[in-house]
């Protein structure tokens, strides 16, 4: 795991006489030295501090120790963030499956709809033809009960006639009266029907309103899952920015501890180092992995 160096830091290695070191300007504070061919050799790193420079030497582990905990910080702030990606596409899969539900009921409802409104067109249909039916017997009935009147006009002007006559009259009375009871009987049951198939249209016009207005309440959660889905997918797109920023922090801190590594004199614990170094290369793994999903 490299280490965590700010941005503004400004790494310098010198070698002067021991005796020829000018005061410096900013703070300093010497740690160790060692000595080779009659020169000193010594890290020095000069941190801005309130618009001053401020020289740090000496041994790396005195000043390394925050610059660790800030990269465990930033360890913590990507994890924080694979997290909320995880669960920013848990939430999108599980709208996108609510979604595809809420569009089945819609096309279903379509087609209960459509069914509904073909029902009502055949029994459109069937009832006018029965009132056809029914103007047609009304018509009927008028021209037997015509008929009937004639026939009794006829009856009493040959009231006088022999008595086959009279059987004749008495016959054709009891067979007008048969037929024009059968027609009343059929008036009676065409009616009944009649107002059975205009419940039956009542009915069939509740579950058509019914079905209207449940395709009508899939259609607003369907336009409100495609928001909730917009909203998530702007959080994921945001959460994968902020990814790659912290990627890009942790190469700049990779790239700025390489630079401190080839100085000669700095004495850090490589097993301490190393282990957070191999937990970053993992969790960059991860990011990775994730992204490529």
């Amino acid at each position: 795991m490299a280490a965590f160096i700010p941005p503004q830091a400004v790494f310098t290695t010198s070698i002067v006489p021991p005796s020829t070191i000018p005061p410096p300007p900013t703070h300093r504070a010497e740690v160790g030295s060692s000595s080779r061919s009659g020169a000193m050799r010594q890290v020095i790193i000069e941190v801005p501090t309130e618009g001053n420079l401020l020289r740090k030497s000496g041994q790396a582990n005195v000043w390394l120790k925050p610059l660790i905990g800030l990269v465990v910080k930033a360890k913590l702030e990507s994890h924080s963030s694979l997290t909320l990606m995880n669960d920013i596409v848990h939430a999108s899969l599980k709208a996108n499956l609510i979604g595809t539900e809420m569009m089945k009921r819609v096309t279903l409802s379509e087609q209960l709809v459509h069914d509904y409104q073909l029902e009502a067109y055949n029994w459109k249909e069937q009832y006018e033809s029965l009132q056809i039916d029914m103007e047609y017997l009304e018509e009927s009935k008028s021209t037997l009960e015509q008929q009937v009147r004639a026939l009794t006009s006829k009856l009493v002007v040959e009231k006088a006639s022999p008595s086959q006559a009279y059987k004749e009259k008495a016959r054709l009375e009891t067979s007008f009266s048969e037929k024009l009871s059968k027609a009343s009987e059929d008036i009676r049951e065409l009616k009944a029907l009649l107002d059975a198939k205009e419940a039956y249209a009542g009915e069939l016009v509740q579950n058509l309103t019914q079905a209207q207005e449940d395709l009508r309440v899939s259609s607003d959660k369907v336009c409100s899952l495609e928001n909730s889905h917009a909203s998530l997918q702007a959080s994921y797109e945001s959460a994968l920015a902020k990814n790659e920023k912290l990627k890009n922090e942790i190469a700049d801190w990779e790239r700025d501890y390489e630079i401190l590594e080839d100085k000669s004199v700095i004495e850090v614990s490589w097993a301490f180092l190393n282990s957070h170094s191999d937990t970053l290369v993992e969790d960059s793994q991860e990011n990775f992995n994730l992204e490529s999903e």
